[in-house]
C-alpha cells in the first residue's frame, strides 16, 4: 500500500472528522470510498477486472460473450411399452422372485 500525506484546512478536517465519528469508520476507509467514487465519476477503472471490462467496452464488444445460438436439444420420445424392455438388476431376492415371475407369465399350450 502506498502512503501519501494530505493536507486539509481546519474546516474541512472538522467536517471529515465529524463524518468519521458519525459513521464509525476510520479516515482510511472514508478516503478509500471517496477516491473510489472519484475514479468512477471520471470513468477510470480500478483493478485488473475493471480495466479488462472497460477495454472490452471501448472496443465495442460486450464484457460477457453471448452463448452460441443453437437449436435446443430435444429428448427422445419414449416408445410405448419401453418400461417392459428394462431388465431388473439381479440379486439374491431378485433371483427367487424372477423365477416365479418368469413362469407365471408363460401360457401353457397343451
Amino acid at each position: 500500500m502506498v502512503g501519501k500525506r494530505v493536507e486539509f484546512d481546519d474546516e474541512t478536517w472538522a467536517a471529515i472528522n465529524l463524518l468519521r465519528q458519525e459513521r464509525h469508520r476510520s479516515f482510511q476507509q472514508l478516503a478509500d470510498e471517496a477516491f473510489r467514487d472519484l475514479l468512477e465519476k471520471h470513468q477510470k477503472p480500478v483493478g485488473l477486472k475493471a480495466q479488462l471490462r472497460e477495454s472490452l467496452r471501448a472496443s465495442g464488444k460486450s464484457a460477457r460473450a453471448p452463448a452460441a445460438h443453437s437449436a435446443p436439444k430435444k429428448g427422445r420420445k419414449r416408445a410405448s411399452g419401453q418400461t417392459e424392455m428394462l431388465l431388473p438388476i439381479s440379486g439374491k431376492k431378485e433371483k427367487e422372485g424372477a423365477q416365479g415371475r418368469a413362469t407365471a407369465g408363460r401360457n401353457k399350450v397343451e
